[in-house]
């Protein structure tokens, strides 16, 4: 590992920096709040589908899908051999404790069809259902058991450093393995009101 971790540290990165207001609470799907949190948990977990840039519903998780002729039952598979970044596979049990979490799926009964597959059954036919499941998927236990700011994830980012004062979180910076993204280093940098904000800004700190 220390050998892979010099090694990417003398990678050329493209880096982008943002700067924002307030403070992180959590990045984990089921309890982000905040328009940046938000952004930055869609960074970090995938979900079983996602939209394409014209704004198409495709998979992402997902290998396949069935929906019952009455549309109330949908058994959805997730392809296999995908990984958490500490290296656990995501199975059936995270999704299950994802859909237990997400208010949006609330009445919303599951099972456990085997460790790839996922039965979920709607009180009422909706014919949007898939959208509801572009939410990241959660690891099991992750809001009993993990940093909510320094989670482990599923997405094309992953969490490198978070830097801190005390409690005050200054900077959280986001590291990309992958060649399809335009910036592989994402920073986010947390000032205490709009004039520190502007100040950075004309400091050249924040892109």
């Amino acid at each position: 590992y220390f050998v892979y971790y010099i090694f990417i540290s003398l990678l050329p990165l493209s880096t982008y920096t943002e700067g924002l207001i307030d403070q992180p609470n959590s990045f984990l799907p089921s309890q982000a709040s905040s328009q940046n949190d938000i952004a930055i948990s869609r960074l970090l977990f995938r979900g079983l589908f996602t939209y394409d840039i014209y704004g198409t519903l495709i998979p992402d998780l997902a290998e396949s899908w069935e929906i019952s002729e009455d549309g109330l039952v949908y058994t959805i598979k997730i392809k296999p051999d995908q990984y958490w970044s500490n290296g656990t596979k995501i199975d059936a049990e995270d999704i299950i404790y994802t859909a237990f979490k997400l208010p949006s799926l609330n009445g919303v009964a599951t099972d456990k069809v085997d460790d790839r597959t996922v039965r979920f059954i709607l009180p009422n036919k909706f014919s949007p259902f898939l959208s509801l499941l572009t939410t990241g998927i959660m690891p099991e236990n992750a809001e009993e058991n993990m940093n909510p700011i320094r989670p482990i994830s599923s997405g094309n980012f992953t969490i490198a450093h978070v830097e801190q004062r005390g409690e005050q979180v200054k900077k959280i910076i986001l590291l990309s393995q992958q060649n399809n993204v335009e910036f592989k280093k994402l920073v986010f940098s947390y000032y205490s009101n709009e004039d520190e904000l502007i100040t950075a800004s004309k400091l050249g700190e924040i892109d």
